[in-house]
């Protein structure tokens, strides 16, 4: 699992499929789902969004760059999605975060 989360956490501003991580820890989709349930005790998805969303927060408490390259750079395809997730994770949305 610890292979899993350096690869998660080296490639979160990239495109990341299950199939692309069971592939890289040579493992099967089936034996990464059950296996990050059991480790993490949610789904690897959202194990993603969440970290995803805290690199965001960062991202915007220390830089300047646009809410929307901060949402891109972490992995979101818009600046919304950023928002949508940040809101239900954190309960604050990116401009009040950055204030």
């Amino acid at each position: 699992m610890q292979q899993v989360l350096a690869f998660i956490h080296g490639h979160l501003g990239e495109r990341l499929t299950l199939e692309a991580i069971a592939t890289q820890a040579g493992l099967s989709v089936s034996s990464l789902k059950r296996l990050s349930r059991r480790s993490l005790g949610q789904s690897l998805h959202q194990y993603i969004i969440r970290k995803r969303v805290e690199r965001a927060a960062d991202l915007l408490g220390n830089a300047s760059m646009p809410i929307s390259r901060v949402a891109v750079e972490t992995g979101f395809s818009h600046q919304s999605h950023l928002a949508s997730h940040m809101r239900k994770l954190l309960g604050i949305l990116p401009n009040d975060l950055r204030k």
